[in-house]
């Protein structure tokens, strides 16, 4: 099967925003009734394809401007992608918006990070500006 970034950047913003605040899941709820497929599915692409699931961030960020969305996605599958291969954060620094990507890359946990990278991503968190 081919993966569609646009369908699942759509399916796993809507996980977000149902687990976000407001929302009517709960971590707790994890793994019942499939809610956290979405979730599940970027892991797997995280894991197994860094590439495919770039380009679901990619989606995520043209897709939503929740800043919780935002922030749930760089505490999560951009901050996963950067700690695996730091490499990867010139890539992501160029994705667009770059008003939408510094919310998210404000809590990329820098912990363990080269300094090259904890000092991009330090700037942002400072200055909101990529």
């Amino acid at each position: 099967m081919k993966l569609n970034p646009d369908l699942l950047a759509a399916e796993w913003v809507a996980y977000a925003q149902r687990l976000g605040p407001g929302g009517d899941l709960h971590a707790s709820d994890a793994g019942r009734d499939g809610f956290d497929e979405p979730e599940q599915v970027l892991i797997t692409l995280l894991i197994r394809n860094p590439a495919g699931a770039l380009e679901v961030v990619a989606a995520v960020l043209k897709l939503t401007d929740d800043p919780w969305v935002l922030s749930y996605l760089g505490a999560g599958p951009i901050e996963d992608l950067i700690h695996d291969d730091p490499g990867l954060l010139q890539t992501i620094m160029t994705f667009q918006p770059a008003d939408r990507l510094a919310v998210a890359l404000r809590d990329v946990s820098t912990t363990g990070l080269p300094r090259e990278i904890r000092t991009v991503l330090d700037r942002v968190a400072w200055t909101g500006r990529i």
